[in-house]
């Protein structure tokens, strides 16, 4: 039949099978790209169980942080760091528009971010840390407050 592959044409090897083992598969494979292999593997698995569980503080962390220098950058102008506090200033132009009309000023140098931008951030922070909160309380809630069941004694 022209077209039309018969199984005996290919080589045992080259032929689609699911149920190959996979130690069959891997056999070109050298020990030592194994390992790193299976290192890598490790790694990533452990990395993204790890956000997983801690994405909310990882998120509240940068937050704070992003907030923290902000306000602390016209500080470090007042403390005569001003190599440091221009850059760290330039750089939140990538985030704000940093108009002087609609900014706050601390010991008369401009903060990072103008109000807007400073209420967007803050209001994530604070909302972050709510269900942070939130979290907490619901975890350590007895389980039958947990399953959304009231206790017969809170029924008035």
């Amino acid at each position: 039949m022209t077209g039309h592959r018969e199984s005996s044409d290919a080589p045992e090897s080259r032929l689609p099978h699911g149920d190959l083992d996979i130690d069959y598969t891997l056999a070109g494979i050298s020990p030592r790209r194994r390992a790193f292999n299976d290192v890598l593997v490790r790694l990533g698995d452990g990395t993204s169980e790890w956000l997983r569980r801690h994405w909310l503080g990882v998120v509240n962390g940068t937050l704070a942080t992003f907030i923290g220098v902000a306000v602390a950058t016209p500080l470090a102008y007042a403390a005569g760091l001003t190599g440091p506090a221009s850059a760290v200033f330039h750089a939140y132009r990538f985030a704000c528009d940093e108009l002087p009309s609609h900014s706050f000023f601390i010991g008369g140098y401009q903060m990072c971010l103008c109000s807007r931008c400073l209420a967007i951030y803050t209001s994530l922070l604070l909302f972050g840390l709510g269900l942070t909160v939130y979290r907490w309380r619901w975890m350590a809630a007895p389980s039958s407050l947990a399953c959304g069941r009231v206790p017969s004694g809170c029924v008035s």
